[in-house]
């Protein structure tokens, strides 16, 4: 069985690195808004073909966590950068988008989930009940 490879966003980077110039912040700046640090540029240059990859050289996929990470860095909602760019999130882009946001906006109850047992057996009961 085939694995599926993980959801990015590279094909946002072009975009994202002229709007960050557009904002005239410096790559160095930027990735320092975004929490980032400036290695992180470079590897996802050479992972969206930005920069030539070198053998050796470390490539890092934007995925969902870097990609509000670099948003945010642009003071911009992931809609905004749809809407401004042109590009359409895809269908699988997009539900992890949500997933992000719901995992972010309920970390307590996933925390409490992760610490108490019972508390997840409980819960999963509760989804068992819903389904039927």
């Amino acid at each position: 069985m085939q694995k599926e490879k993980p959801v990015n966003f590279n094909n946002f980077w072009l975009w994202l690195n002229d709007e960050a110039e557009r904002q005239q912040l410096k790559k160095g700046v930027w990735m320092q808004k975004s929490t980032l640090g400036n290695q992180r540029y470079v590897e996802f240059a050479r992972a969206c073909g930005a920069i030539t990859p070198e053998p050796g050289k470390k490539e890092r996929d934007i995925s969902v966590y870097y990609f509000y990470k670099l948003t945010g860095g642009l003071t911009l909602t992931p809609d905004q950068v749809e809407k401004q760019s042109g590009i359409k999130f895809t269908s699988d882009q997009r539900r992890m988008l949500k997933f992000q946001a719901f995992t972010h906006a309920q970390e307590d109850l996933i925390l409490k989930l992760m610490d108490d047992p019972d508390a997840l057996k409980i819960c999963r009961a509760v989804v068992k009940l819903d389904k039927k």
